[in-house]
């Protein structure tokens, strides 16, 4: 045996088991066990012990199942007839296989009845998938193997920390627009489905009816230029472009007023005389 606590541990095996010349062991046997308790990193133990609580069986098959299940056992220093174990293998293993069992009408008492019952229902399910439906069972989920029975003390490591940084810089989203003018959104945006345009119906890629710039192809075109406006054609004439018209013009609105006075006053031209 080699180490740095080599001296330690064998003064210490010494001075429990071993007084006036004589061991305290029966057999090699004994001597072995109580040197691997001695010599086992307890941290091992703990660890393990607290793998054992979580491993589950999921879609694993019942022998890679039951072999992590032993040998995190075995770390932990329980032993198959513990009642723990018994309760855990029960919780632990396929819900569905634990409901057959209690279903066939046994009730297992020991770790071995319900390894034996599990192993062989197992064994059953993955024998008919073959059969009936030509396909292999799911594989089993890989799983980080048990840590060792014995490992060598981790060195001593000063604690670091990360380096101070400041804040990261803000990504802004980017907006894309493709060959159909449907416009996209960088993350968190909304994406644009071509909109409808609310005067004449027609998508936003198209160019519609209406002439709006909401349109994408009518925002490529220049807008059409408006022509001057032509004067409107005179179809009246005037009165008094000849000097006799007028005065026949107003030789009969006198004649009018005269004749009838009233008609000329409810026209609104009651002022002055005529």
């Amino acid at each position: 045996m080699r180490g740095p606590h080599v001296d330690y541990w064998r003064d210490s095996l010494l001075r429990d088991y071993h007084q006036d010349g004589q061991w305290k062991f029966e057999t090699i046997l004994d001597f072995w066990e109580t040197a691997d308790e001695a010599w086992v990193d307890p941290n091992i133990a703990k660890l393990a012990q607290v793998r054992l609580e979580c491993c589950y069986q999921g879609q694993r098959d019942a022998i890679s199942f039951f072999q992590e299940f032993e040998e995190l056992m075995a770390l932990a220093g329980f032993i198959a007839t513990d009642k723990h174990i018994v309760d855990l293998v029960e919780r632990c293993a396929a819900q569905w296989m634990v409901t057959m069992v209690r279903a066939t009408g046994h009730d297992p008492q020991t770790f071995d009845e319900w390894k034996k019952l599990i192993k062989r229902i197992d064994m059953s399910w993955r024998k008919g998938e073959i059969v009936l439906h030509h396909r292999q069972p799911p594989q089993p989920v890989f799983r980080a193997p048990a840590p060792p029975r014995s490992a060598p003390y981790p060195p001593h490591m000063p604690p670091s920390f990360p380096p101070l940084t400041g804040p990261p810089a803000p990504s802004y989203p980017v907006t894309r627009r493709d060959a159909t003018g449907i416009l996209y959104g960088g993350r968190g945006q909304p994406m644009d489905v071509d909109r409808t345009c609310f005067k004449c119906g027609q998508k936003q890629s198209e160019r519609g009816t209406c002439g709006r710039r909401f349109h994408l192809p009518n925002q490529s075109q220049q807008p059409p230029q408006q022509q001057p406006r032509q004067p409107k054609t005179q179809y009246t004439r005037n009165v008094w472009d000849e000097p006799d018209g007028r005065l026949e013009f107003e030789e009969a609105i006198r004649r009018y007023a005269t004749e009838h006075p009233d008609s000329f006053k409810a026209a609104g031209f009651g002022f002055g005389s005529a």
